[in-house]
């Protein structure tokens, strides 16, 4: 399949904001204090930005703060079952209300052939669908990073992510620029929307997801722990993207990222309670 030259920004306008001047606004209007510390990794939530964006916007805002700016990012993303094969995008760039994000292409042709990772479907000329783990992240990125060249990487949710995020670090460190590495997943979908409802209904339901589903997968994340992640969402169906998360945390292995902080957690039946919700986190890594 002969890859689109930029992927086409297909949520534009009902995920987010539809025009520059409206992305900027929205972003602006999202951002809260400026980060008490910086770091070169980070997990973001991936639904609308009425729902998640501020939260994305707290770990960007501290991957973009870190000196010497982040010139190549590596995001990880993608809703893939344990078994599904791993892909890579090929697009020459992806477009977004505030101007296209250039691919790092050289290097994603060199990671696809190493790794020997399929072109992502959302690069053919036939379409994949729209890709919300990814798509929401990009106008954030370019606000924030004009300049950054991206690799867009879809791991499965098995351990072949752990692989698959070391070697891709390690390739891209290798190009001698400031990088960064950002994985998107959300955490527990519950409810009868995503057949998932073990504590009924209401406010008792929506703090046991809380207190304690989101707070073990995030438990896992903050200990730097990849296979407890994989392990943790297949068992509790606390987390949407467990590959792309570890796949972030072996990179941030890589880039000797030895911390992780929890930046803010919500959830979506706090803005609109309702039978189904679902619950977002923004862990920044550091050193």
């Amino acid at each position: 399949m002969a890859p689109q030259r930029t992927r086409e920004a297909a949520l534009a306008g009902s995920w987010y904001p539809g025009t520059e001047a409206a992305c900027r606004r929205k972003i602006e209007g999202m951002r809260e204090a400026p980060p008490e510390r910086t770091g070169r990794g980070g997990i973001v939530p991936h639904a609308g930005w009425e729902y998640s964006g501020a939260v994305a916007l707290q770990v960007l805002q501290a991957v973009a703060a870190a000196e010497p700016k982040p010139e190549l990012l590596l995001l990880f993303g993608t809703h893939m079952g344990p078994s599904s094969p791993p892909h890579i995008a090929r697009a020459a760039g992806f477009e977004t209300p505030l101007g296209t994000i250039v691919a790092e292409e050289e290097l994603a042709s060199e990671i696809a052939k190493l790794l020997q990772l399929r072109d992502d479907p959302a690069d053919s000329r036939w379409g994949g669908g729209p890709d919300n783990t990814v798509e929401v992240q990009l106008p954030l990125i370019k606000h924030l990073l004009p300049e950054v060249k991206l690799v867009v990487i879809s791991p499965p949710a098995s351990q072949e992510a752990m692989e698959i995020g070391r070697v891709a670090t390690e390739m891209a460190s290798t190009r001698g620029r400031p990088m960064a590495i950002v994985g998107s997943t959300d955490l527990t979908h519950y409810g009868a929307r995503f057949g998932f409802a073990p504590k009924g209904h209401g406010d008792e339901a929506a703090e046991w997801v809380k207190k304690e589903n989101d707070a073990n997968l995030i438990e896992r994340v903050l200990a730097l722990d990849p296979e407890g992640v994989l392990a943790e969402a297949s068992r509790n169906h606390n987390a949407c993207v467990p590959g792309a998360v570890a796949a972030t945390l072996a990179g941030a292995e890589v880039l000797q990222l030895s911390a992780a902080t929890l930046l803010d957690y919500r959830n979506s039946y706090d803005l609109q309670p309702s039978s189904s919700f679902v619950g977002y986190a923004g862990v920044l890594l550091h050193g």
